[in-house]
C-alpha cells in the first residue's frame, strides 16, 4: 500500500502544478509515452467453485495477423 499512496501523492501534486500554472505543457508533453499492446496469445477460463467441471479456451496468432480457432484446454 506504501506504494500505491506513493503514487497517488505523486499524481496529486502534478495535477495541483497543472491546476495553477505552474506545470507548462511542454513538460507534461514530455512525459507522456504511448503504448500499443497486441497480444500473440488469449486465454478465457469459465468455472467456479459451484460448478462441476471447468472450461479453458485459448487463442493464438498464427504468425501474421490473423488468429487461430479456439482450442479447448480443459477439461483434457
Amino acid at each position: 500500500m506504501d506504494a500505491q499512496s506513493h503514487y497517488l501523492e505523486i499524481v496529486q501534486k502534478t495535477r495541483n502544478r497543472l491546476q495553477s500554472g505552474e506545470l507548462t505543457h511542454d513538460e507534461l508533453d514530455q512525459s507522456i509515452m504511448f503504448v500499443r499492446f497486441v497480444p500473440y496469445r488469449m486465454e478465457r477460463y469459465i468455472g467456479g467453485p459451484e460448478q462441476v467441471i471447468w472450461e479453458r479456451w485459448e487463442w493464438k496468432k498464427d504468425g501474421g495477423d490473423l488468429w487461430e480457432g479456439p482450442k479447448r484446454l480443459l477439461p483434457y
